[in-house]
């Protein structure tokens, strides 16, 4: 039985874990005439069931964990690259960089996903205006195709494919290798800028402004008074915005980072997530009195005015590994992220949705906004210029699959998406409305893949693939 990080939506599949991209190779062929197709799977971090294929097969990618030694590219300018196995996870990666200078430009909130996920689902960080999405970090890619052929593409090489391959959820070929491009870094001193915002308007103002690299913003969409929900309630939009970036970050541009290979690699916020959920956790401990009562908390120890202060390394770009397991809160039941982005100039659409939410009584226990710049040009890739929420919500909500269609109703109708990575519930025709390169997708995944290998859970419930017999 395999879920997604939200542990909603589980599904049986029988799962193979290939040890070489030969044994890879191998494992596709063999599976081609069994019934039921196949997806891969990376750390099991796509929060809904994009890594799930019912009834069929599942690739446990990560064996596939070899990281190679870091190159001069000289084609770049002499930018440093490295080739990594698709099951590597981005921490382990820097691990063996940071102490020599180096960092991926783009990184997500938590450090334990895969290569082979952080491409399918083109995933991002606080940094998009400035450096884009993780389609950046990618100069090429060796995918296994359904025919067991190991095709090595890139932009300049199979472009097409290259770009449905970058947030294309795995649906165009097994990525068994990537060669990502490093970025240089004068150490691991980061400074912010620490504002808090009475309304949503302040918040979206100042993630609008490119004067740091770096910028994220916590809004409480819960307020302070206890009882019932209303639009009119205090503190319904607030926020706290974290705006930051590198100390000294020009030296980012030199050779070498004196000093940096001294540093010690910690693995999270220590050198252990300071606390973790046992895995057999089922109860629920997140209710809304309790995350009420901390984001009033949090709000009124934020400083009142814009405010610089160092900060640390680890817990700023990767605070969600402070906690291990820390999805386990929200009990049996699991919970939705559900995240969309709208295009710049319709920010009344964002807040729109979260009205809408607030007043069909679903309450948002994490609320995160994030400013995106120019998309990657990924078929399915899910950033667009605009502005994205992030919200967590127990699954359990009364109410909450309606709710959410009407969200995605404003979404679409503004031209926004919904990411298909953290996506558990959303329909077809939604899907439809909100990809506009869908169709060109669909041609090209058909004409890689006839006989419907792949496929996923996601796949099938949203119409990624053309229509074929069994798929």
């Amino acid at each position: 039985m395999l879920c997604g990080y939200g542990r909603v939506a589980p599904s049986r599949s029988w799962v193979i874990t290939p040890r070489s991209a030969d044994e890879l190779a191998e494992a596709l062929l063999a599976l081609r005439a069994r019934p039921g197709g196949l997806i891969a799977r990376g750390a099991g971090r796509a929060y809904g069931d994009a890594a799930q294929n019912a009834g069929g097969h599942v690739l446990d990618m990560t064996a596939l964990d070899w990281i190679g030694a870091v190159q001069e590219d000289e084609s770049a300018g002499g930018a440093p690259t490295v080739r990594v196995g698709a099951g590597a996870t981005l921490g382990a990666i820097l691990k063996r960089v940071v102490p020599l200078g180096l960092m991926l430009s783009v990184t997500p909130g938590t450090k334990h996903v895969s290569v082979g996920g952080a491409i399918a689902a083109d995933i991002h960080g606080k940094n998009h205006p400035a450096d884009g999405s993780f389609a950046a970090c990618v100069r090429s890619l060796v995918i296994c195709s359904p025919g067991g052929e190991l095709r090595r593409i890139s932009p300049e090489r199979d472009g097409e494919l290259f770009a449905a391959t970058l947030g294309g959820m795995g649906l165009t070929g097994v990525i068994c290798e990537a060669t990502l491009a490093l970025e240089r870094i004068s150490g691991r001193s980061l400074v912010g800028e620490i504002s808090r915002c009475g309304d949503l308007g302040a918040v979206l103002e100042l993630l609008g402004g490119d004067s740091h690299r770096y910028a994220v913003a916590w809004v409480d969409l819960l307020g302070d008074l206890p009882g019932g929900f209303s639009r009119r309630r205090r503190g319904f939009g607030r926020g706290v915005v974290v705006r930051s970036d590198y100390v000294g970050r020009d030296a980012s541009r030199q050779r070498s980072a004196p000093g940096a290979q001294s540093e010690s690699w910690h693995a999270g916020p220590a050198e252990r997530p300071r606390l973790r959920v046992p895995d057999r956790w089922q109860a629920q401990v997140l209710h809304t009195p309790m995350i009420r009562a901390f984001n009033a908390l949090r709000y009124r120890l934020s400083p009142a005015s814009a405010s610089a202060r160092p900060l640390p390394f680890n817990s700023h770009f990767f605070p969600l590994d402070a906690l291990a397991n820390w999805n386990r809160l929200y009990g049996r039941a699991g919970f939705i992220q559900y995240q969309y982005v709208v295009p710049r100039g319709r920010e009344q659409v964002l807040e729109q949705v979260l009205v809408s939410l607030d007043q069909a009584r679903v309450p948002v226990f994490l609320a995160v906004l994030k400013r995106f710049g120019r998309p990657s040009g990924g078929l399915l890739s899910f950033p667009i210029e605009g502005f994205t929420a992030a919200l967590d919500i127990p699954a359990g909500t009364p109410g909450l699959r309606s709710a959410l269609a009407r969200a995605d109703e404003l979404v679409a109708g503004a031209g926004g998406r919904v990411y298909l990575a953290k996506d558990v519930r959303m329909e077809a025709s939604a899907m439809a409305a909100m990809y506009p390169q869908l169709e060109r997708f669909r041609a090209l995944q058909g004409a890689i893949d006839p006989d419907g290998l792949l496929r996923s859970d996601l796949s099938r419930r949203l119409g990624l693939l053309a229509a074929r017999g069994g798929a």
